[in-house]
């Protein structure tokens, strides 16, 4: 399946056997859920229809043309046998008036849920001109038919968006709504209600409805506990994941050179370049002052700071000197086997994972059968992960 990475906007093949299990963007790092993210498949039908509809319009378009002309014909006709008839009136001009805070989302003609926009981004480049749209649903009745409203509605106003470099108008919009802020900076994708466009696929509007069946259900007590409560536990359940997550990759790092810490020695196993300082105003200028250190130095990390996805590491040089090395050029210089390593991880995390579980359990009262039961509703109502 291919899923759509909500932070970066990338496309992902994932497994199908995946598609409900937490995980991470392979380009930016953060996690996803790869159901919440399915890039819809264009279909020929939709094609075939529209060249059909297409043709029928065209039809319909030539046969008003040709009756608008009549009636205009007759209707100045008519009115020049009335000016010989009558002589002419004086007219008075007509005002319309118009409240200033008056819009189209809230006039009577088209009458949305209430919402708001809460981040829009443009993304320019020659491969597509992007406009994605974050709403906050604020109508606490709101519908299906509510929602479509709202996001046609934002849709229209996202494809007349001008001032691209290389594009018209947009080659690619995505919308995506949301039922709280919580669910929004949660970074999981846990959108109520989702358009995309692009130029592989047709507008496609997506529906989240168990989260629309749960805002319109009654709390339920269970296991002696409101469903705030749970919600509560329910968070803790997922710190406790992601701690174990994090743990895990820094006991068992897939690569050590990409996790270095100040302190750390290490030894190069091929030529790597170093700069005297880490930016250059000019590039050539940059350029010119990397020196490549041979296989065999050894350094030893003073500082890091992180670059986006990747590092850079201020260093020590055996022998004398010092500068910084980008984290990129010593990928596989270290001797690990990363398979085994994300072995060792797999089974630390799931050592981790039943300790903390245990500890929330006796904090609650709870059996690990009670937590199974109130993660599965946590996944199942949509219900928002903490940040």
């Amino acid at each position: 399946m291919k899923v759509l990475c909500p932070h970066c906007k990338n496309v992902l093949d994932i497994p199908d056997q995946y598609k409900n299990t937490k995980g991470k963007c392979n380009h930016c790092g953060k996690g996803i859920i790869p159901a919440k993210c399915q890039v819809p498949k264009a279909t020929g039908d939709f094609t075939r229809e529209k060249k059909k509809r297409g043709c029928a319009t065209g039809c319909l378009i030539v046969f008003l043309v040709f009756f608008g002309l009549a009636v205009i014909r007759s209707i100045g006709q008519k009115t020049e046998q009335a000016f010989e008839k009558k002589p002419a009136q004086e007219s008075k001009p007509v005002v319309a008036r118009v409240r200033p805070e008056q819009s189209v989302r809230n006039s009577p003609v088209n009458t949305l849920p209430e919402y708001r926009i809460i981040d829009t981004q443009t993304d320019d480049t020659p491969g597509k001109a992007m406009v994605t749209k974050t709403l906050l649903i604020q109508d606490e009745n709101i519908t299906e038919a509510g929602l479509r409203d709202i996001l046609n509605y934002e849709y229209r106003i996202a494809s007349t968006t001008k001032g691209f470099r290389y594009h018209k108008t947009p080659t690619v919009i995505a919308i995506w709504a949301f039922q709280s802020l919580e669910h929004a900076e949660s970074g999981m994708g846990q959108w109520i209600a989702m358009l995309n466009k692009s130029p592989d696929s047709p507008l496609n509007i997506r529906i989240d409805d168990r989260q629309l069946k749960d805002l319109h259900s009654l709390p339920a007590i269970k296991f002696r506990l409101s469903e705030n409560k749970r919600k509560a536990i329910w968070k803790e359940l997922i710190r406790a994941e992601d701690k174990s997550w994090a743990e895990a990759e820094v006991a068992f790092p897939i690569d050590p050179t990409q996790a270095m810490k100040p302190g750390t020695t290490f030894t190069l196993s091929k030529q790597t370049p170093i700069r005297a300082q880490k930016d250059y105003a000019d590039p050539w200028e940059g350029l010119k002052a990397t020196r490549q250190l041979p296989a065999g130095t050894t350094i030893k990390v003073m500082k890091v700071e992180c670059e986006d996805l990747y590092k850079e590491y201020y260093v020590a040089v055996q022998g004398g000197g010092n500068g910084w090395i980008h984290s990129i050029p010593l990928i596989n210089q270290s001797n690990v086997d990363g398979a085994e390593q994300m072995r060792k991880q797999g089974e630390l995390r799931d050592e981790l994972n039943a300790k903390y579980d245990n500890e929330i359990a006796g904090r609650h009262g709870l059996t690990k059968e009670q937590l199974d039961e109130i993660s599965e509703e946590g996944l199942t109502k949509g219900w928002a992960f903490p940040k």
